[in-house]
């Protein structure tokens, strides 16, 4: 049994999961077991996907990621997926701005720019530094290229009339969480031991 996005009663059970799912995080946040918190983190993620806030999705994800769990790498491929086919930054903010590898991006992003700014202004000098005549065809079309990777984030496709190439396709996997496999990991969470032994109510899943 799947949970499908088709009713109004499908909105309503989404609001109820994450509600309950809020409090469960509150709840665990002294909890020893690592595995509970980054769970709930996840799952936090995925149902603020499901009921569309994707930047409420995008930071729980980002806590998710903070903990050394077993569900890091689904955490990681889910977030890398909602910050580039969902929320679709602009193509400076996905350099500056990426929740993942941010450092690693930010330094090619300066790269990037700064070999273009250098091609740029310094073009008419480079001929008498190499003491040899310039091919200008290939030189401009490498400064393309470059600013083509710079705007890559924000390019979807490339369309001339003899071919149609789509850039920005996304992955073919898809987040769909079965309800059997759900709610038995959210029964496992319900006999955690959280702090005065509170239970958190996941029955609503019935």
């Amino acid at each position: 049994m799947y949970l499908k996005n088709d009713t109004i009663k499908y909105q309503e059970k989404i609001i109820s999961i994450t509600r309950i799912l809020e409090q469960a995080e509150i709840l665990a946040l002294n909890a020893q077991n690592n595995e509970i918190k980054a769970h709930i983190l996840y799952f936090l993620g995925y149902f603020y996907y499901l009921g569309n806030d994707l930047l409420k999705a995008k930071d729980k994800l980002i806590k998710c990621l903070r903990i050394e769990s077993s569900v890091n790498v689904d955490a990681q491929k889910f977030l890398n997926y909602i910050w580039d086919f969902n929320i679709k930054p602009f193509w400076w903010r996905w350099w500056w701005y990426s929740p993942l590898n941010n450092k690693r991006r930010r330094f090619v992003f300066i790269c990037l720019l700064s070999i273009i700014f250098i091609l740029f202004l310094f073009h008419p000098f480079i001929s008498n530094w190499i003491n040899k005549d310039l091919n200008w065809s290939v030189y401009t079309l490498f400064i393309i290229f470059l600013i083509l990777i710079l705007f890559f984030p924000s390019i979807e496709s490339i369309r001339t009339r003899e071919f149609d190439l789509k850039l920005q396709t996304p992955p073919t996997y898809g987040f769909v969480l079965s309800h059997p496999a759900f709610e038995s990991k959210l029964n496992e969470l319900e006999s955690a031991k959280f702090p005065e032994e509170k239970q958190l109510g996941f029955k609503i899943l019935t």
